[in-house]
Parts: structure tokens; C-alpha cells; sequence
């Protein structure tokens, strides 16, 4: 699946190359970013202010959102929401299944990473903002602007920032040593079990467990 500057989206075949379904955005507006994706939908931001909600197998549309002005940064889908940042108007958070609208943050310019409580973002001087992932309420501003190099980061809850002369940092909750995998779960490394020195305390701490 790909689209085209003309505003169209074409679904083609890997096997054969013959062609599934055209999209057509309404007046044939650009198409500039990256289509998102959850399971079978696929969300295609065009010029014309507006976000498309299509069926990847038949592509019909499930629903749009206008969003008020153009989108130029890809749709970032995390579990059932799905977030949207058009030019000059913060960031949506709206529901993956129907379009509903979450909730609005005017502050927020980026979509960077998420976990089950925050969403982080950037705003218009390079803060890192914490905003609660169910209201969108701003928590807590870092300052974070020798930093403005940002990955968006839909596939993990890490956060990754990097300055201009090639420091990069990676950011996680206190609490979480082991990344929260949104995208491609299965992909995760699987970690080994490493047994400790002690082989009688390993055996008391799964007798513990088994109690």
C-alpha cells in the first residue's frame, strides 16, 4: 500500500502486482506523509485538513476527522488511539475504531512516545511535554531543549532525543526496565533466565512461589 502527491492511495498485490482498490482523498489533495496502521485500518492524512479511517482489504472508509488544517506529520497509532498533529493546531488524540475525538492539546506539536498513563510530546520550544493519556492534560513540562532531535516512537513506550552534535539519549519510566511493545509484540526479544550463584536460594524462591 502507498500513496502519491496527486492524492491518491493504490493497494497492490505483493504477489502478483495487480491492484486491490484506488483511494482518492476529496478534490484530489496531496497526500505528504506516511499512512498509519492498526490491524486492518490504515489512516491516510491529506492536504485538505483531512484524516480517512479505510478498510486495508476493501478500502472503504470507516470514518475522517477534519482536523483544521493540514496534516504534515503521520498518524501514530498506540493501542486504540490513534494521534493526529496538523500544522499549528496541537495534537489530536482520537479513537481508532470510529474517530471520536479523545481528547485536544493545543500545546502539544509532536507525537513522541506513550505508555498506558502519559503521552509524551514536544512543543513549540523543544519541552517535553507529559500529558495524561486519557484526558490530554499537560502533567509535567522537562526542559529538555539542548535535545531536538526526536524519534516518534510508536513501536515501544522508550523515548529517544538527541542533540545536534550526536549525543543521543534514551528515556524510560523509573519503573519500567523492560520496554512496553505497541507495535509487533511477538517481535520482542525474549529474555533469558539467568540463575544465580546460590542455587539452594533459587530453589527456596520457587518453593515461595509455588506456595
Amino acid at each position: 500500500m502507498f500513496a502519491s502527491f496527486s492524492g491518491l492511495l493504490f493497494s497492490v498485490s505483493a504477489k502478483d502486482r495487480g491492484l486491490n482498490f484506488q483511494f482518492e482523498t476529496e478534490g484530489r489533495a496531496p497526500i505528504r506523509v506516511p499512512v498509519g496502521r492498526k490491524d486492518n485500518t490504515v489512516f491516510v492524512a491529506s492536504d485538505d485538513s483531512r484524516l480517512f479511517a479505510l478498510d486495508m482489504t476493501r478500502g472503504t472508509r470507516k470514518w475522517s476527522f477534519t482536523a483544521g488544517e493540514p496534516v504534515r506529520h503521520q498518524p501514530r497509532v498506540v493501542g486504540d488511539s490513534v494521534f493526529v498533529v496538523p500544522e499549528g493546531r496541537g495534537m489530536y488524540s482520537l479513537r481508532t475504531i470510529t474517530g471520536f475525538q479523545n481528547w485536544h492539546q493545543p500545546q502539544a506539536t509532536e507525537f513522541l512516545a506513550a505508555t498506558p498513563d502519559i503521552v509524551y510530546a514536544s512543543d513549540r520550544l523543544d519541552n517535553l511535554l507529559l500529558l495524561d493519556r486519557k484526558g490530554g492534560a499537560v502533567t509535567a513540562v522537562l526542559r529538555y531543549g539542548q535535545l531536538p532531535i526526536r524519534v516518534h516512537n510508536e513501536r515501544t513506550d522508550r523515548l529517544y532525543l538527541a542533540s545536534k552534535d550526536g549525543m543521543v539519549v534514551c528515556i524510560r519510566e523509573i519503573a519500567r526496565q523492560q520496554p512496553i511493545w505497541h507495535m509487533y509484540p511477538e517481535r520482542q526479544p525474549v529474555r533469558a533466565g539467568v540463575s544465580s550463584d546460590n542455587p539452594e536460594a533459587d530453589d527456596d524462591a520457587a518453593m515461595d512461589d509455588q506456595q
